[in-house]
């Protein structure tokens, strides 16, 4: 058998009748069956319409496409995110060897302290919160 797609305002008017059939006192099933859905079916919608009227039913639409438009947005920024870490990673042994190579020097002293400020600019362009100031033997 075919299924039907009912739209949300005939959801909410074949609730509205079942909801009457069974005020005039016929079982669930019945009240369905009359108005051709199955009482699987009336759980569900009810579960998910039940005592809303339209208002709330135009804002409910409202809100679902907000929510839409938002997890959008949401992963539209993580692939944002993600190719700026990559970007990162990509350029992030290119500057240490740039820096070091621009102010390498034969002693092992000028060796740590030149580590010690390519970590430092590096960790200042990946936002990390500590630094180490000195690197001691």
């Amino acid at each position: 058998m075919a299924r039907k797609r009912y739209s949300d305002e005939d959801i909410l008017k074949l609730l509205r009748e079942i909801k009457l059939k069974l005020a005039d006192g016929d079982d669930v099933r019945t009240a369905c069956r009359g108005v051709g859905v199955s009482d699987a079916t009336y759980y569900n919608w009810r579960r998910r319409f039940g005592g809303m009227g339209k208002s709330q039913l135009s804002d409910l639409r409202s809100l679902e496409k907000e929510n839409a438009r938002l997890k959008k947005i949401v992963a539209e920024l993580e692939l944002d995110k993600l190719i700026l870490k990559e970007s990162l990673n990509y350029l992030k042994p290119r500057a240490y060897l740039q820096f070091a190579n621009a102010t390498y020097s034969q002693s092992p002293a000028d060796e740590r302290h030149v580590l010690a400020s390519a970590s430092q600019t590096l960790a200042v362009t990946q936002g990390v919160g500590f630094v180490p100031s000195q690197l001691d033997p």
